[in-house]
């Protein structure tokens, strides 16, 4: 094996690597000499050491388009919120060769990207944001001859370590003068009022009753009820409830239903899934074609195990041999498999999705 300096550090590439790098004899597939850590699905770990709010975790490796290792995949475990820093230090297998990074989050949205080119050798990509959880490094050779070897630096900072450090000493309390005490809270309602009025009154109604009421109210209740409701409706409600509930019910039941209901029915049902039209968000080589990240999930009624055609352009036709199956469906996003390639794909953005 030969050997490269990177960074002060010696690490082993195999000499068909490079060789293939600078047009080598024979052509491999992508991912022909890849280890596991070329899918999403199984990603190498790195450990972070968290010490004092603060952690850091490195890698060196390589990738190679025309050698067989084409994608590496990393996952780190963030342990609160703060700021993740991912940096990657590139050295081609020769001038104007490069390799790229996409970081995602969980649900494996690209939070930021380097798409730099071979002009920048140091890629750097930032969540300011981070949240506590899981985050994953996407390492590639973009084009059919990149090929590069990387040190990968993983760097994070709790938010409030980060606030402190910007903000420096705390401002001065406040004098006690400068916010006088608030005034006191209004004495509350006697309990025994209530018990304490006229027999048969109501609370808050004037005495004697309503006015153009008989003494005694109305012998057998109002026909046609009370014209234009009771002003404010009646404090406390009605105690105990209405005696044997609304004689034959409400008569012509509750007009216009129950809101969010049937109308003078049941609840409505949601409506049975169907086909969805859905908008391609991000992609991502993999193993054995693209991973694809759509901007819809279960909001849309989306589960897993749904099939479909990623379409052509604006049309509703389906690109050839497109199609898609989906694998993981989050709140407002999904995942899709499919075996076509990055650049097979290209510039199609719509996939249709049905169960």
């Amino acid at each position: 094996m030969n050997k490269i300096v990177l960074t002060g550090r010696w690490i082993a590439v195999p000499v068909g690597v490079l060789l293939a790098a600078c047009g080598g004899p024979a052509a491999l597939a992508p991912d022909a000499k890849s280890s596991p850590d070329q899918s999403w699905e199984n990603p190498q770990a790195l450990d972070l050491e968290v010490e004092d709010g603060e952690g850091e975790a490195e890698v060196t490796d390589s990738v190679t388009f025309p050698g067989g290792d084409r994608v590496d995949w990393r996952v780190i475990s963030v342990p609160g919120d703060g700021i993740l820093t991912v940096t990657m230090n590139v050295t081609p297998a020769r001038a104007g060769l490069t390799a790229e990074a996409n970081l995602l989050d969980s649900g494996f949205r690209v939070v930021a990207k380097s798409n730099s080119g071979a002009a920048t050798t140091t890629k750097k990509l930032k969540v300011k944001e981070a949240e506590k959880g899981k985050y994953y490094i996407q390492v590639y050779a973009p084009r059919k001859s990149d090929a590069a070897v990387y040190d990968l630096s993983v760097s994070f900072k709790k938010a409030k370590e980060e606030l402190a450090a910007a903000v420096g000493a705390p401002p001065p309390q406040f004098g006690a003068d400068l916010l006088p005490d608030p005034e006191p809270l209004a004495a509350p309602p006697d309990p025994n009022a209530v018990a304490a009025l006229p027999p048969g009154a109501m609370p808050g109604m004037p005495p004697g009753g309503m006015p153009g009421m008989p003494p005694g109210g109305m012998p057998g209740g109002m026909p046609g009820g009370m014209p234009g409701g009771m002003p404010g409706g009646m404090p406390g409600g009605m105690p105990g409830g209405m005696p044997g509930g609304m004689p034959g019910g409400m008569p012509g039941g509750m007009p216009g239903g129950v809101p969010g209901g049937a109308p003078g029915g049941a609840p409505a049902e949601d409506p049975p899934a169907g086909p969805v039209i859905v908008t391609i968000q991000d992609m991502a080589a993999t193993a054995g074609g693209t991973l694809l990240i759509v901007a819809a999930g279960t909001n849309k009624g989306i589960a897993i195990g749904w099939k479909g055609k990623i379409l052509r352009g604006k049309t509703d036709k389906p690109l050839t041999n497109g199609d898609v199956k989906v694998k993981k469906v989050f709140g407002t996003s999904a995942q899709l498999e499919t075996k076509l390639s990055l650049d097979v794909i290209g510039e199609n953005s719509r996939v249709k999705l049905e169960p």
